[in-house]
């Protein structure tokens, strides 16, 4: 069983892109339940590496990624892909929609991977749709809830990829530039006031 730890991280090491050079070279970094955490860096110093090798998406070089008791780095990659679906809402910079789905279809996605958020939906809303439209009502795009992800502004799109990655709540949030679109910089997109909400929602760790 994965219980929640105030260790994630410990002497982890990522490459970099040319031969032998590193990325990132973190001794330590310990983040409690219930904590927010806002990695600010100029581009390319390593942020989103480091927020892929959280979410178990990559693995380090050396050392250790321990989520929730579980260690990632001993895990096969099938494992992290179980392990991310049942515990991580990962909102991703380029939100990795899927286009031939409807806004509605693509929040509830992750329930269909894993039972655990699909059974968190119930005492709440009752099924996984019901509280797919909460979530987009609480970002301000009950308005969108039938349209294809296709025709949505990027703005739009940031706000469905933000209620996708809450839905179930999942244990760990993990937010790649959430109020920023690319291109455009901060506050087009993902409106800032609607971040303390989803925190709210959520109550659990939240990276950024």
């Amino acid at each position: 069983m994965c219980r929640p730890t105030r260790s994630p991280y410990r002497n982890c090491v990522s490459p970099g892109p040319a031969p032998d050079s590193t990325l990132l070279d973190i001794d330590e970094l310990r983040v409690a339940p219930g904590e927010r955490v806002f990695l600010f860096g100029p581009s390319g110093s390593g942020k989103s590496t480091l927020l892929s090798l959280i979410g178990g998406l990559v693995v380090p070089q050396s050392g250790a990624v321990r989520i929730l008791d579980c260690d990632m780095t001993d895990m096969s990659g099938s494992a992290r892909d179980r392990f991310r679906a049942d515990h991580i809402g990962f909102i991703f910079q380029m939100f990795n929609l899927i286009p031939y789905l409807s806004v509605l279809e693509n929040v509830c996605l992750p329930c269909g991977f894993s039972a655990r958020r699909h059974a968190a939906t119930r005492p709440e809303a009752c099924r996984p749709r019901r509280c797919a439209c909460s979530n987009i009502s609480d970002m301000g795009g009950t308005d969108i809830l039938r349209r294809q992800v296709t025709d949505l502004s990027v703005g739009q799109q940031q706000r469905v990829a933000a209620a996708r990655a809450l839905i179930g709540a999942p244990e760990l949030v993990i937010a790649d530039e959430p109020t920023v679109v690319p291109g455009r910089g901060p506050a087009r997109g993902l409106s800032r006031p609607a971040v303390p909400r989803m925190r709210t929602a959520t109550g659990r760790r939240w990276y950024s």
